[in-house]
C-alpha cells in the first residue's frame, strides 16, 4: 500500500534530497508513550521498530486503536508510513519503507516533536536496509532533538 495523499502533504517543494524540518521542544523526560494505531498503514515492521527503539530508550509504549483521554499516557505518538514496491535481487517485487513521519504530542494535543525517515534520492542500498535500522536515528531525533 502506498500512502500518497498524506506523504505528499509533508513533502517540501523543490529539491527532494532534503528531509522535512524536524520540530523539537524541550520537555520533561518521558517514561510512557501511547501509540495511536494508524489502520491505513499496513506496516507492522514500523510499529515493531518504533516500540523496540522506545524500549531501548527506557520508554514503555502501548498501541491504542484510537486517541483517547488516557491518564496513563504521558505522550501520544502518531505516525505515517509510505511503502513502495521494488524488485529485490531479481526475486520478485517486495515492499520497503520509503518514508516515515513521527509526531509526539502532549495529551492536550500540543506537538512535542516531529521526526522523519526521508532517504532523499532512491538508493538501492538504503532501500533494503532493515526497518529498525532506518528508524533508529528517527526515534532518537524524536526523543532528543539529535540524530
Amino acid at each position: 500500500m502506498t500512502l500518497t495523499l498524506c506523504a505528499c502533504a509533508l513533502i517540501p517543494a523543490g529539491d527532494h534530497s532534503e528531509e522535512p524540518p524536524a520540530i523539537f521542544h524541550e520537555h520533561a523526560p518521558i517514561k510512557n508513550v501511547c501509540i495511536v494505531n494508524n489502520p491505513e498503514q499496513q506496516s507492522g515492521a514500523v510499529l515493531v521498530a518504533i516500540q523496540s527503539e522506545l524500549k531501548e530508550s527506557n520508554i514503555e509504549s502501548r498501541v491504542y486503536e484510537i486517541f483517547t483521554n488516557n491518564p496513563e499516557c504521558e505522550a501520544w505518538l502518531f505516525y505515517m508510513v509510505n511503502t513502495q514496491w521494488a524488485d529485490f535481487a531479481d526475486q520478485g517485487f517486495h515492499p520497503y519503507v520509503s518514508f516515515v513521519s513521527l509526531t509526539l504530542r502532549e495529551p492536550s494535543g500540543r506537538i512535542i516533536s516531529t521526526a522523519f525517515y526521508w532517504p532523499g534520492k532512491d538508493d538501492e542500498k538504503e532501500r533494503w536496509r532493515p526497518t529498525r535500522t532506518k528508524l533508529k536515528p528517527v526515534v532518537k531525533m524524536l526523543l532528543t532533538g539529535n540524530k
